[in-house]
């Protein structure tokens, strides 16, 4: 049996594509330095083991009731009691997704109710909630610089 890292290290690797406009790829570099001092990268941590780019850290974090949902697109958001605490994950708790790729992966969120990446990020509660507010709180121009960050994020492509 393969370990997780050696699966994942044998897809494709993610891409960070930078823009060709010379002030477009400033704003990438200085939107992954505010991904990374907010605290998104706590989370979607850049790298696991030797898998790089993978923008995940693959753990179960608490994201809140506004975030409980039917588990599918378009459904709406349906109170879900939480099981017994040995019994997996509650309604309001999420795998942390992988963003590798997500510039190319709209809709967001587990049920796609995120049209953009900035709603995705502003309906981060729970454990992101803190992040969530540190992006809010930022300039429109570094709100701007961080959402370019993501739009660097690329799917893998077939050799």
């Amino acid at each position: 049996m393969r370990s997780v890292d050696g699966v994942l290290a044998s897809l494709p690797r993610p891409v960070e594509k930078m823009p060709q406009d010379m002030l477009a790829s400033e704003h990438a570099v200085a939107g992954k330095k505010l991904f990374n001092s907010i605290g998104c990268a706590d989370c979607h941590a850049p790298n696991m083991g030797s898998v790089e780019g993978l923008y995940s850290d693959l753990l179960v974090h608490r994201m809140g009731q506004d975030l409980e949902g039917g588990g599918s697109y378009n459904d709406p958001p349906v109170p879900v009691p939480d099981g017994p605490p040995d019994r997996g994950p509650s309604a309001a708790e999420w795998r942390t997704p992988p963003l590798w790729g997500v510039a190319d992966s709209a809709p967001y969120m587990h049920d796609g109710r995120a049209p953009t990446l900035e709603d995705a990020i502003r309906l981060h509660s729970g454990q992101a909630a803190r992040s969530a507010q540190r992006f809010a709180a930022l300039s429109k121009a570094e709100q701007d610089q961080l959402l370019t960050f993501l739009k660097t994020l690329r799917a893998p492509t077939e050799k």
